[in-house]
């Protein structure tokens, strides 16, 4: 670890942040990823050897894309930086990282980070302990089940219209999980197969708005669409 990283001063963080390293860093080789997201300077750990992930995915039949930072995560941590999330209770569906959890709980939000991979959600909370210096609240839940009885005033998610059989478990997360009065930040890269997810938003009750963000990572830049999605009055 370099020498920018602090450690949590706070004596039982400290157990479990050098628990879910050495976890982690047993089972893959880990690098440090710093991010600029308004005012502040992050630091994340992501996944470095990626053929060793993948190998294990494949064996085990998992998702392997949460191990990375990705465009449209950075685009929706810019969008999610502008909000007033104080107070307000936030999902993170498909936190990966962590990223954008990290930068709700930034601006005030009760954040839940949720994915349905047991290593993705040990590597977001490291890095939630490593950012915040306090204990992360974790929901691990795959979408096509959602039993979740709570519902959320905010719903965050990027990158997670990559294949149609997500669409309708996705959509029947956003009504039963989202307040009537809340809304829902979800960015995108513009994949083709994604778009007939927003043409179905509105049958099911839904309203939105896009916005789009240029994203500047590791010398690329590119284009990530954010929509704010809420309920039809």
């Amino acid at each position: 670890m370099s020498d920018e990283i602090q450690l949590p001063l706070n004596e039982s963080l400290s157990y479990r942040y050098d628990s879910l390293y050495q976890w982690m860093s047993r089972k893959y080789k880990l690098k440090e990823e710093h991010v600029i997201v308004g005012s502040h300077r992050l630091c994340f750990y992501t996944i470095a050897d990626v053929d060793e992930l993948l190998e294990q995915a494949i064996i085990s039949g998992s998702e392997p894309y949460w191990y990375d930072i990705w465009e449209s995560a950075l685009g929706l941590a810019n969008c999610v930086f502008e909000e007033n999330l104080e107070g307000k209770r936030v999902l993170d569906l498909g936190c990966g990282v962590g990223l954008t959890g990290v930068v709700a709980a930034l601006k005030g939000g009760e954040v839940w980070m949720n994915d349905v991979e047991p290593d993705a959600l040990r590597l977001a909370e490291l890095n939630w302990i490593l950012n915040l210096q306090q204990e992360a609240r974790l929901l691990n839940m795959d979408w096509r089940t959602a039993n979740v009885n709570e519902q959320f005033e905010v719903l965050i998610a990027s990158d997670v219209l990559y294949d149609p059989d997500l669409f309708s478990p996705l959509m029947k997360v956003f009504q039963k999980l989202l307040t009537p009065t809340g809304n829902i930040l979800l960015s995108e890269p513009n994949r083709p197969v994604a778009l007939p997810f927003f043409r179905s938003l509105e049958e099911h009750g839904f309203k939105f708005q896009k916005t789009e963000q240029e994203v500047d990572w590791r010398g690329r830049t590119s284009t990530v669409s954010v929509y704010n999605i809420e309920r039809k009055s």
